[in-house]
């Protein structure tokens, strides 16, 4: 699931940002600015009830502006990304960005957004898995 909500965000980004590079994998030297990085952190799962579970699937979008003049573009680019990225397209399926704030440091736009499921896990039943095997007893009785 991880895998298709990064592509939904770099499709969704491509659209938005035609001419600007994203990359999905660490830069080591060598970035063309401007540019995107999409980072995936801290994935959660919280179980709600039975088998229902709650998946959060948070991403650090990183801008890297032109030099020059590079608040102003951090912040029309930031305006951006709140539209583009508040539905994004997950195997066929519209999701919601939640949780969505930016903030410029060392002259690098950060956008942070998570992505939420729900997921169902399905559990083998009682009868499919053996939960015990047959008990037997003998019972002695004293003289």
């Amino acid at each position: 699931m991880l895998h298709e909500v990064k592509i939904g965000i770099t499709k969704s980004l491509g659209k938005e940002f035609e001419q600007i590079n994203i990359y999905t994998d660490n830069i080591r030297q060598g970035l063309d600015a401007p540019c995107f990085l999409v980072t995936p952190l801290i994935s959660t799962e919280e179980n709600l009830l039975d088998n229902r579970y709650e998946r959060s699937y948070p991403f650090m979008i990183q801008y890297f502006p032109k030099k020059d003049a590079y608040q102003e573009e951090c912040a029309e680019v930031q305006d951006k990304l709140f539209n583009c990225l508040e539905y994004i397209d997950v195997s066929g399926n519209a999701v919601r960005g939640n949780d969505m704030s930016g903030r410029i440091v060392n002259d690098i736009l950060n956008f942070e957004v998570t992505y939420n499921f729900m997921v169902w896990k399905v559990r083998a039943s009682a009868e499919e898995s053996e939960l015990m095997q047959t008990l037997e007893q003998h019972i002695i009785e004293k003289e």
